[in-house]
């Protein structure tokens, strides 16, 4: 059997898809991964991003048929549902034989639903480095069975069959992503790496820890150092964004590679997320003496019963030194907040509110605003009655964290998104 694989990446369905494309698009770097991985391996494999990519549906099953790929990964994000319905659809009516796999975050969580409402042959669960080339393996008659690939569910006669997910323990045993697969042009981020996977986080709105699990793993400083020189070898950049959902969680580290980095005879522009709690003025100098000129921090409310409630761990006082610090280093930041927690009221999200004047006007940050959302495998969604939350919809293309798709006990859905417009339409 033919040993191609074609990886594609599905489109947001949230606001205005070329807008979004142009203003903060980045490379599908899991599929990267995959990719890699596969090719390590022996694999010959194509990505297409759907995100940059724009064919039309002759034109999508003409590649397919020049391709002849073995067996086609699927990106599964919850606000591009029915898109991927669409392509497995389109995809098994005219290549039956050819195998499909979806993978990700929708994927892990809703896999049932996925094998139920779809042809799909195989779901992955959690990481899908090992388990996707494990069904490859299988389909080649390289592995026997199926019951030993972690982390799949596929359809077992009548039933589902599931195996448990496990993690990837060494992370720099995992070859870099394969940037050559795509077209870097295309992406006004297009060199992002990932130093970590998991969170220690408690976030009641993040599916993070039900994802990866409670342990955070981390490559080595030295392994991303020689990802950013081969970065440099390859594209000759200077520029990056490190995804992590807290690059700084780990203080020791983050000034470790603040120390590496400032030893490559390059400057270098770059951006990452951190927590308030960890961003001290040692670090943020460090960071920003080795060019980290963008930061952001999740703010999420600037109430410091609503933070406790919702498990972020942190605290406004917090938010606002680190925010302090950084825009005395003369560093970009975003700050980052949520309106519709389950105990918002209209007074507690109005001080959310001017705290995030506050925070722009004293300090010029960039702040961004979005809503409740309670996607599968998050607390909220997972404790909807104990939280007084009632979800409106489960159609999951709806999920968008941009439009409100629940009443809280203190607030309807109408309220939530009159005063998340309300703060884009009007500056203070």
């Amino acid at each position: 059997m033919r040993k191609t694989v074609l990886l594609i990446n599905t489109p947001s369905t949230r606001g205005n898809r070329d807008l979004g494309a142009a203003i903060a698009s980045m490379p599908p770097l899991g599929q990267m991964y995959i990719a890699s991985y596969l090719k390590k391996n022996g694999y010959q494999v194509e990505i297409w991003d759907f995100a940059v990519l724009r064919l039309t549906q002759d034109e999508f099953l003409s590649r397919i048929q020049k391709l002849d790929p073995m067996v086609i990964g699927i990106s599964s994000f919850y606000e591009s549902w029915t898109t991927m319905k669409n392509l497995c659809e389109i995809v098994k009516i005219k290549f039956p034989e050819i195998y499909i796999a979806i993978g990700g975050n929708g994927a892990t969580f809703s896999y049932e639903e996925i094998l139920k409402e779809t042809r799909v042959d195989y779901v992955m669960l959690g990481e899908g480095e090992k388990s996707f080339l494990s069904i490859c393996e299988y389909l080649q008659n390289e592995r026997q069975d199926l019951d030993d690939v972690a982390g799949l569910a596929y359809w077992d006669g009548d039933k589902v069959h599931v195996t448990k997910a496990s993690r990837i323990d060494n992370l720099d045993e995992l070859p870099f992503p394969d940037r050559h697969l795509i077209d870097i042009n295309k992406y006004t981020y297009p060199f992002t790496i990932c130093t970590t996977r998991g969170c220690v986080g408690q976030c009641r709105f993040c599916s993070s820890k039900a994802f990866y699990g409670k342990k955070i793993i981390f490559r080595s400083v030295e392994n991303i150092i020689e990802e950013i020189k081969l970065l440099m070898k390859d594209f000759f950049i200077n520029q990056f964004f490190i995804i992590d959902d807290s690059f700084t969680i780990n203080k020791m580290r983050a000034l470790y590679f603040c120390e590496e980095l400032n030893k490559l005879e390059r400057e270098f522009i770059w951006f990452c997320e951190a927590r308030a709690d960890t961003a001290d003025k040692e670090l943020l100098t460090a960071l920003r003496n080795a060019g980290c000129f963008k930061i952001q921090f999740g703010m999420e409310s600037g109430n410091n019963e609503i933070l406790k409630s919702i498990g972020k761990q942190t605290t406004v006082e917090q938010i606002e030194q680190a925010v302090k610090i950084a825009s005395k280093l003369g560093m970009e930041i975003n700050l980052s907040f949520i309106v519709g927690h389950a105990d918002d009221t209209v007074e507690t999200i109005n001080e959310t509110f001017d705290f995030a004047y506050k925070m722009r006007n004293l300090y010029g940050a960039n702040v961004l605003c979005s809503i409740n959302t309670p996607y599968p495998g998050t607390y909220n969604f997972e404790h909807t009655e104990e939280l007084g939350i009632k979800i409106l919809t489960k159609k999951w293309d709806y999920y968008s964290m941009n439009s409100c798709i629940i009443d809280t006990k203190n607030l309807d859905h109408m309220k939530i998104n009159k005063m998340f417009y309300e703060f884009h339409s009007k500056g203070k």
